[in-house]
């Protein structure tokens, strides 16, 4: 893998499912670099979430979103992570910001 995966707030935990809001924005802050996982190994990548009542309601538009749609990095099949959390139906409030992809499991308190 090489990159940054693909994250937005989801409707549903299927292709059916809208994509809720913007999806998320890819951080600069860190190099990329490439991710080659054995069998049965463990990559992560660091997700930021902002605060959807951190922004006027009328820029937001707060929905509730159940589901985190993921791909992996070049991948066009996404995976579902279910959740409950307040998000943004609208664009022009973005809430997340996505790093790009290690090797390994992300540790609390630690960036790459």
């Amino acid at each position: 893998m090489y990159g940054y995966p693909g994250v937005s707030f989801a409707s549903g935990a299927s292709a059916a499912g809208q994509q809720i809001g913007v999806a998320a924005n890819r951080s600069p802050a860190f190099a990329k670099v490439t991710v080659t996982l054995a069998p049965g190994a463990t990559a992560h990548a660091w997700l930021r979430v902002a605060v959807a009542q951190n922004y006027p309601a009328a820029t937001c538009q707060p929905v509730t979103a159940h589901w985190l749609r993921v791909y992996p990095p070049g991948e066009t099949v996404a995976g579902y992570v279910g959740l409950s959390l307040s998000a943004c139906g609208s664009s022009s409030a973005p809430l997340l910001t996505i790093l790009p992809v290690r090797a390994g499991k992300g540790l609390a308190g630690t960036t790459p």
